[in-house]
């Protein structure tokens, strides 16, 4: 009678140590052989961003090289492929853009609420200035996707320094129809950055946070033409 107690109160202890294993996220692993799905990390007021796989080509690229530009791109188009259509625009009072220089011109979508975006800021300025310095002008266009109630929180961002121009995307139906025209999906989450040749033509879409890693990666998609 005892023993059998004890290979019940065993059994018991097994089928909870499994459960536990279970609720920890055991069953959530990728079958072997399968990479990772990306997951979504949730932030504030819907700037949600996903979470990039890290990619074995983010060492020195070539310049010239464009293989690796698939680490970076969700979407990667050949010229001449996909002309570029920026969204429609909201007038922003008191802010005047530059005029764009011969080169490429990245537009990013992001908003003064969503902190990834605001926290990327800086590698625009410094990945500009090392792209000058080594021959690659690059326009950088600001496009806010701000609701009009928050046009005094945009203009005070503004106001503190932006390392680009400064646009006002007109509606969230201009956004979505955006979205749709450099073949993302409607509703995607912002940062989004697209990648714009000097014939203007779209060649990358890239949803999600950029890194200093990317670096190399932008720089052979860039210089590759």
């Amino acid at each position: 009678m005892r023993s059998l107690l004890g290979l019940t109160a065993r059994s018991e202890a097994l089928a909870l140590a499994a459960l536990l294993a279970g609720c920890s996220g055991g069953g959530d692993k990728a079958p072997a052989g399968e990479p990772k799905k990306p997951t979504t990390v949730i932030t504030s007021r819907g700037d949600s961003v996903p979470e990039q796989p890290a990619s074995a080509a983010t060492a020195a690229v070539p310049a010239g090289n464009t293989a690796g530009a698939a680490g970076f791109c969700e979407k990667l188009y050949a010229p001449g492929e996909k002309p570029f259509t920026p969204p429609a625009e909201r007038p922003i009072g008191g802010a005047k853009a530059a005029p764009p220089t011969a080169g490429w011109t990245w537009v990013n979508l992001w908003a003064t609420w969503c902190k990834p975006c605001v926290e990327e800021m800086g590698l625009f300025g410094r990945w500009r200035e090392n792209l000058q310095r080594e021959g690659t002008p690059l326009n950088i266009e600001l496009w806010s996707i701000d609701a009009e109630a928050d046009e005094g929180a945009l203009k005070s961002r503004i106001e503190k320094g932006l390392p680009g121009n400064a646009r006002w995307v007109a509606s969230d139906a201009a956004f979505q129809t955006f979205l749709e025209s450099i073949g993302v999906e409607k509703g995607a989450a912002i940062p989004i950055h697209v990648l714009v040749d000097p014939k203007n033509n779209t060649r990358c879409v890239r949803v999600g946070s950029i890194r200093p890693e990317d670096y190399a990666l932008v720089k052979g998609l860039l210089q590759g033409g």
